[in-house]
């Protein structure tokens, strides 16, 4: 309780609750209500447990079953008060914690900033990142360079917070049968992740990447662009109205292909 009591002003910009003497007073409601509970459930068990034991001089049973339940009625009360101290003092608790949040003031709801130059993705890049995560392009290739020495040769700048406050979700990934992809923005030709796409083995011999052909076929669904992007202004994003009801015009026309690789050649090009 004490860590919630420490925790739940802070959500709401606060240094403490609404009020001290009510965290007390739960305090000692808790307390006392729980000793009561777990002293009447103790007495209860060993008074019963003599009873059941109490043989007569003669060798018969002292009490019945009945007789143990019996006694143990007045312990049940003051259980039941127990039990009501307690979630009495819940009740102080939850009257406390709507006071704080009712007064308490906004809070900023991220500390991290995008970095200078960040832009959101526009239609066609957002259509392409779609398509990434349902190929599950994220499970070979990691958006995360790590800084290391090693990392930071092989890749380029390692990754920092702000490039990554438009990615919902962020694509860090968690292994690498293929490189990084947080740096390739730039780094090959449009025309070389077209063949790339189509046949890993073309320019590089021994990828074990799988081809797909299909991206060329395929036409964006220029009907859920628009709502994806409303979705993503609802979490923060900054698309104005006038983009959102642009969007389906710019991906009209365009294949998978021309998404994904539009979705790759941004990449990581907001820091050098």
């Amino acid at each position: 309780m004490g860590s919630l009591y420490y925790l739940i002003p802070r959500l709401f910009g606060k240094t403490k609750m609404h009020s001290v003497g009510a965290i007390e007073l739960h305090f000692w409601m808790a307390t006392i209500g729980i000793v009561l509970y777990i002293a009447a459930m103790w007495i209860a068990g060993v008074m019963q447990g003599l009873m059941w034991r109490a043989v007569n001089p003669d060798g018969t049973l002292t009490y019945t079953f009945v007789e143990s339940v019996k006694a143990s009625y007045p312990f049940y009360v003051i259980r039941v008060a127990g039990g009501l101290l307690y979630l009495g003092g819940m009740l102080v608790m939850l009257w406390n914690t709507w006071k704080t949040a009712i007064s308490g003031r906004s809070v900023k709801k991220s500390t991290t900033e995008a970095v200078a130059g960040l832009k959101p993705y526009t239609p066609l890049q957002l259509m392409g990142r779609d398509v990434y995560l349902r190929e599950g392009c994220y499970n070979c290739h990691s958006q995360m360079i790590r800084p290391f020495r090693a990392e930071t040769m092989r890749y380029g700048h390692y990754s920092v917070a702000g490039e990554f406050v438009y990615d919902h979700p962020f694509q860090w990934g968690s292994k690498r049968t293929g490189p990084d992809l947080h740096r390739v923005g730039g780094k090959y030709s449009d025309e070389w992740h077209r063949i790339h796409l189509n046949n890993p083995r073309d320019v590089v011999p021994e990828s074990n990447m799988p081809a797909y052909t299909w991206l060329e076929k395929n036409k964006v669904d220029d009907t859920v662009v628009a709502q994806h992007m409303s979705a993503l202004r609802k979490v923060g994003v900054p698309y104005s109205d006038e983009e959102i009801s642009g969007a389906a015009e710019q991906v009209k026309g365009k294949t998978e292909m021309d998404a994904v690789i539009a979705y790759l050649q941004v990449l990581g090009r907001s820091v050098k």
